[in-house]
């Protein structure tokens, strides 16, 4: 009579294989996320900034013109065309920031922290109105205007 032999792995050796499928999918789903993320379409990113620089101003924000995202780099870089920052309410006939151009390098090991770090920024046609008070307010303080690289 022959004796059928099983051949079972010890507890340890199955859980150092089920790390290593684990570690494994975890590398897949980051590289599907970064692929994800810069083949996104520069209108994402449009969309994107505008509502997160809204919501954290507390002011509307638009773009008029173009996004560029250059994700996959050491220091990604986005330049954005035509972004407008909306004035207080008694002073809706002009935005409180308006720039032509602006060009901004990020450090990537903060945002893989999550943390927005700007290595460089740089902006042309700046225009910004600095509102604090109404015109008509208690102490006549009247919007500034200051122009910066036209």
């Amino acid at each position: 009579m022959a004796v059928a032999s099983t051949h079972t792995r010890p507890p340890l050796a199955r859980a150092a294989t089920i790390a290593k499928y684990i570690a494994l999918g975890m590398v897949a789903l980051l590289v599907v996320v970064a692929i994800s993320v810069a083949v996104m379409p520069d209108s994402v990113w449009k969309h994107l900034i505008v509502r997160v620089v809204s919501r954290e101003a507390g002011r509307q924000a638009s773009i008029d013109g173009d996004v560029r995202v250059h994700i996959l780099r050491l220091e990604p870089e986005f330049a954005v065309e035509g972004f407008r920052l909306a004035n207080a309410d008694w002073v809706s006939d002009r935005p409180m920031l308006a720039v032509r151009r602006v060009d901004v390098r990020l450090s990537l090991l903060a945002l893989l922290r999550l943390r927005l770090e700007f290595r460089a920024c740089r902006s042309r046609g700046r225009t910004s109105i600095l509102s604090v008070m109404p015109a008509t307010g208690p102490i006549g303080i009247s919007p500034r205007r200051v122009l910066a690289s036209p």
